[in-house]
């Protein structure tokens, strides 16, 4: 009687364990599709290779393991400095790994280098001097090399993660492509452009040069006539150089850089001929105007710089990409 009593509770034992095991493996498949639901609901949907900082903003690992460096660089006027250039400086200035202001004198204070020429006619000048400068002082140090204006605001997490694609110590010169003027077309100085460490290598021999018949780059103290602005001037440099503009839209057609500040970008724009007339790729109006990644706006108000900062970086919504 003892042995049957036995093997009957051996067997409920076996039972037992074998209901645990299926109860458990099926509890688990349970739960996983309920996780699945639920991540689908409630995603942010950030792209491949992305990941969500206890701060909220998305970042790239890769750039982040290998510590990108930039270097942004503003030109500015004595009279700016209490406007665009602290606004610039209060906001997304701080993202840069280093930021200098370009200005007509020095200013400790602020802090403000002077380069180049007094005023806006000679922008051409402040640009080539600084740029000069960082070869001479920061080539090694720093990855790639920001050059924007001071009624521009940029997103720099999304600024390094298009750059984080791309190996610094080859020639690379990333912004708004233009296509006048030029076989290659050349860069909008508005939302900036980014030059990166080999291509900044090789200019910087050619802005100590003051021979624009033989460098193809035109001296510090000459403007160029109209439609020879500063931007020009930098993309006919780097052209003599065989550097070209390379792509800055995404995989769905989107520019990352801005002519315009964002009610601008979301028109239509079809009256502007002339940016018709210029644009390298054509305007994508409303919705489709701007990657989800933009870099950068311009024409951007002192208040409208504060206004897209505390929009960026101090609003946090509770559901991301609900269905429009």
């Amino acid at each position: 009687m003892s042995k049957n009593l036995g093997f009957i509770l051996y067997q409920r034992v076996v039972k037992l364990c074998l209901l645990s095991v299926l109860l458990y493996f099926g509890c688990r498949a349970i739960l996983t599709n309920i996780s699945g639901v639920m991540s689908n609901v409630f995603s942010v949907n950030l792209p491949k290779n992305e990941y969500i900082l206890s701060s909220g903003q998305a970042m790239n690992p890769r750039f982040s393991e290998m510590s990108l460096q930039l270097f942004c660089f503003v030109p500015t006027y004595e009279k700016m400095l209490s406007t665009r250039a602290v606004a610039v400086r209060d906001t997304w200035g701080r993202r840069c790994d280093r930021m200098i202001f370009a200005a007509d004198e020095d200013n400790k204070t602020f802090p403000t280098l002077k380069m180049g020429e007094p005023g806006r006619k000679m922008l051409w000048a402040k640009v080539r001097d600084t740029f000069e400068f960082l070869f001479d002082n920061y080539l090694e140090k720093y990855d790639w090399f920001y050059k924007g204006d001071d009624n521009t605001y940029v997103i720099v997490e999304n600024m390094k993660l298009h750059l984080s694609k791309y190996d610094p110590d080859r020639p690379w010169f990333f912004g708004h492509r233009f296509k006048a003027f030029l076989k290659e077309g050349y860069v909008s100085g508005g939302p900036g452009y980014v030059l990166s460490r080999g291509a900044l290598r090789l200019l910087g021999p050619k802005l100590k040069m003051n021979n624009y018949t033989t460098t193809g780059c035109m001296p510090g103290h000459q403007n160029g006539g109209p439609f020879r602005g500063e931007d020009f001037r930098m993309g006919e440099c780097l052209a003599s150089l065989g550097i070209a503009p390379s792509r800055t839209l995404d995989e769905k057609g989107r520019e990352l850089f801005h002519v315009f500040n964002l009610e601008g970008v979301l028109s239509d724009v079809k009256g502007l001929t002339w940016y018709h007339f210029f644009n390298y790729y054509p305007h994508k109006g409303k919705f489709e105007c701007c990657s989800e990644r933009s870099v950068s706006f311009h024409y951007v108000s002192p208040q409208q710089i504060y206004a897209i900062e505390y929009l960026l970086y101090h609003v946090n919504p509770v559901v991301h990409n609900l269905p429009m």
